[in-house]
Parts: structure tokens; sequence; C-alpha cells
């Protein structure tokens, strides 16, 4: 057990004794610490998001079993296009070994993009490893999506969105002592955060001699993928609810990219001024632009994003020296270098195999291009990612009869939590097992589970007592239990 381990572990099993509430509350903190291991067995380490996310199938597979629960149908058709995608990477391992064994040149995940290592494809370990990721995955979606969906409908835009800004919160305070720790010499405990020996050793770099600040994650490009996502998330909360914690929110997710001083976080930072400034303009023109209610929480809101663009501002004025140094050496000069051509070779042999392959695909784990839909291609083939990118349209699309709970809260700030983590994973981040993608897909898939009983807006049937055996018109299966069926005009959707 490792050091980690020793503090989550026993919290982990005193969740699943509590409601289950607390375990969809904090399981968002757990996937933060993917450069973590509870427990660590040579070179295997159990990332705690994966250690909490199992413990969750496990108590579900015994509600279901024991507790007469039964199996949410809703959650199981939304799920259809992963069990494609599972069965069609079963497949393509199948076919690739049967037919391109020893004739498709691959560079597995280990090797790093490194080029020399690049070898004739074979049945690998990594081919296991990734099949079983995938599977476990796939389970802690339906247990996350099945015990959501058990809770009341109107309580789960306010539980997810708390979940993810206590994420937030917690990162964004790891970050802040980590960047103080190298400034006043604070003690930070690299052990705890970085305890999976089977990441390479990518913490505590320096740039332009100050530390590029990673805080919990494995590395600063990893910061940038997680804070891409918890930044649009805020801004959306913000377009909600423009209270003081939702400014705090933006400012922080601003603060950490620029001390993370990576690519990925300047990407991140340009994907927000675009979708921020897109999603004002689009309701400018729509006419739905309305003024906050006026209350202390929405003044501070307004207070502290005016103050932190005038502080940003002050600071830029003040260092543009050191500002234009690190943007010239984290974005201008990131083409020129060694890895930047190593991974664009590696990304060209990724389409060269889904093309050698005719679309079928080498299986999980035989190559790894640095981007995700690069990965699925010459992977899983074109029907995995099809199905994979499928799923993904049906959980963001845009829905009628699922508009905000009553309390005005809705699924956009977590829909776009996700749509921020799959952006970077769009041209950066080539691994299908982040667990906090799969997190949001189970908390997606139970929400909309949830609100899918939702009546359609103009009608809805009041039921009052008539006399057995009598069939009305529009009482369909309702004849024979003393029951008549009426329409009455409806204004809106009917909880």
């Amino acid at each position: 057990m490792s050091s980690t381990g020793l503090l989550l572990i026993p919290l982990g099993l005193l969740l699943m004794l509590a409601p289950w509430r607390w375990s969809l509350l904090l399981m968002p903190t757990f996937c933060l610490l993917h450069a973590a291991a509870v427990v660590q067995i040579g070179s295997f380490g159990l990332q705690p998001g994966y250690f909490l996310g199992l413990l969750m199938v496990g108590r579900t597979l015994v509600e279901l079993t024991l507790g007469g629960q039964s199996l949410n149908r809703r959650v199981l058709l939304s799920m259809v296009p992963l069990f494609v995608l599972l069965v069609s990477a079963v497949a393509t391992l199948w076919l690739a070994l049967y037919f391109f064994q020893g004739e498709v040149e691959v560079i597995g995940g280990s090797a790093g993009f490194n080029l020399d290592r690049a070898a004739p494809f074979s049945f690998q370990r990594e081919n296991i490893t990734q099949l079983s990721y995938l599977l476990i995955n796939l389970l802690i979606v339906y247990a996350v999506a099945h015990q959501l969906a058990r809770l009341p409908r109107e309580e789960i835009p306010a539980l997810t969105g708390q979940a993810m800004a206590l994420a937030l919160l917690i990162a964004s305070g790891l970050c802040l002592w980590h960047y103080a720790s190298s400034q006043t010499g604070l003690p930070w405990p690299d052990s705890f955060f970085q305890s999976n020996t089977s990441y390479r050793a990518a913490h505590g770099q320096r740039m332009l001699g100050e530390l590029r600040v990673n805080g919990p994650f494995s590395e600063p490009s990893a910061l940038s993928y997680f804070y891409c996502g918890f930044l649009l998330f805020a801004w959306f909360r913000f377009r909600e609810r423009p209270t003081m914690l939702s400014a705090s929110l933006i400012l922080l997710c601003l603060v950490c990219l620029f001390l993370a001083k990576a690519t990925t976080g300047f990407f991140a930072m340009a994907a927000f001024a675009a979708v921020a400034g897109g999603d004002m303009a689009l309701s400018l023109l729509r006419g739905r632009i309305r003024l906050p209610r006026v209350s202390i929480a929405s003044v501070l809101g307004v207070v502290i994003m005016l103050g932190g663009v005038a502080a940003g501002a002050a600071y830029l004025a003040a260092h543009q020296e050191f500002v234009g140094d690190l943007i010239e050496k984290v974005v201008v000069q990131k083409q020129e270098s060694s890895s930047y051509e190593e991974r664009a070779a590696v990304n060209l042999m990724a389409i060269s195999i889904a093309m050698e392959t005719y679309g079928i695909g080498l299986g999980l784990g035989s190559h790894k291009p640095s981007s995700l839909p690069l990965t699925l291609l010459c992977n899983v083939g074109v029907v995995g990612t099809a199905a994979y990118l499928l799923f993904m349209l049906d959980l963001l699309r845009p829905r009628r009869g699922h508009g905000p709970a009553p309390d005005g809260l809705s699924l956009r700030p977590l829909k776009w939590h996700l749509l921020g983590l799959l952006l970077i994973h769009a041209f950066s981040n080539p691994n299908l097992s982040m667990v906090m993608v799969w997190l949001d897909c189970g908390l997606l898939c139970g929400a909309l589970a949830a609100r899918s009983g939702v009546v359609r807006p103009g009608v809805v049937e009041a039921v009052e007592p008539g006399r057995a055996g009598m069939r009305p018109e529009g009482a369909g299966g309702l004849r024979g239990y003393g029951l008549l069926v009426r329409r009455v005009p409806c204004s809106g959707p009917v909880d």
C-alpha cells in the first residue's frame, strides 16, 4: 500500500457505507489524482479514481443481486454504442492477429513516441491491459448512471455541479500550494501525489527560472487537460449563477493554467476565449442576455471578474518581457522541437495503419499516437471510432423537455466540462482510459435517464376516478382499472 492508499483506501471504504450522494460528490476529486496509486504491485498502480469506481461497481452489483434493484433500461439503451465499441475492440484484435501480425509497423504506449522503437505488430501485454480498462470503464459508467438516476431528478444538476466545483477548488488549492512551495520553501508531498511508479517522472519541471506548476497531476500538460474542462464548466456555471463562487472558479482556472506554462494550457485559454465570446455573442443576437438578479453574491461575482481582469492586465504590463519569452518558448518554438516532430511522425503512422488495415484497426493498445481520434482509428477501426463518436454526440446533443430544474440549474456546465476534456483529446491526449471522461459519461447518462420521463410541453394526461370497465377515448391501457384519463393543457414540462 502506498502513502496515497493509507489515506484514500479507508476513505473509499467509508464512502461505501454512506449514502450514494457522498460517493458521487467525491468521485471527481478522486479522479484528479491520476498520477497516484492507492496500491502498487510491480509496474501496476491502481489509480484512486479507478479504486473508488470499482468500489461503486461492487456496491451496485450487491444492490442488484441482493437488494432487489433492477437494471436501468434507459441507461443500458444509451450505452449501446459503448457495447459496440467493446465488441469492436475484441474483434479488431482477433482479426489483426490473424491477418496483419508481423506486417504493420507500430509503436506501443511504453515506447513513448520513440521512432527507434518501432516494430512489427504482434500481441503485447498492452492489448489485454487496454481491453480490461475499457471493460472496467463501461462498468463504472453504468454504476454511476444507475445510482444517479435513482436520485430525485430535480436534485441531479445541483449535485453534479457541486461535485465538479469541489474538485476544482481542491485542485486549485493544491496547485497554489505547489507554487507557494517553490517560492517560500513550504514542504510539498510529491510522494503522495506521484506515487504511481508506472508514470514517468515529469513533475517539478522548470522554465525561464520558474516552476511549471503541476499540482496533483503528473505534469503541466496533464494539469492543462483537466483545467480545460474545469474552465468551460466554470464559465457556463457563471452564466447560470453569476455569483462570487462562479467568478472565483473562472479566475482560479486561468491562474492555474498560466502557472503551468504549457502549450496545452495556452490552447485551453484560447479555446475558452472563443467559446465564451461566441456564447455571449450568440445570446446577444438571440436577445437572451439578461442582467442577473441584484444581490450581494451577484455583485461580488461581477466585482471579482472585473478585478481579475484588471489584475491580469496589470501583470502583463509589468512583466512584458517574461510573458513574451514564455509565449515564444511554449508556442512559437514548439513546432521546432524534436518531440513535436516525433509526435507528428507517430500520427502519420496511425493514419498509415488505418489504411493498411482497410479501416479494421489493430486492437486497443497496439499503437499509440498523440491524439485520441487517431488512437481509436488505428486501433479499433472505423466501426469502433464511429460508435465512440455516436455515444458522445448522443450525450451532448440538446434535448427538448430536458430543460433546467426548478432552481434554474441545467446539465449544460457538465456537458461543457466533458467537451473541454474531449477538446484536448482531439489533438494532445491519446489515452482512452482517463477515468474523468468516463465519470462525466456516467453522470450524463444517469441524469438523462432520470429526466427522460418528462412529458412533452403542451399536453399532460390527468387521471381521475371513473367507473371500472369504462374505456373513454384516450384511456389506453388504463381501462378496467376504474380510471378515466382526460387531457388538459400544460404550459411546460411536468415532473
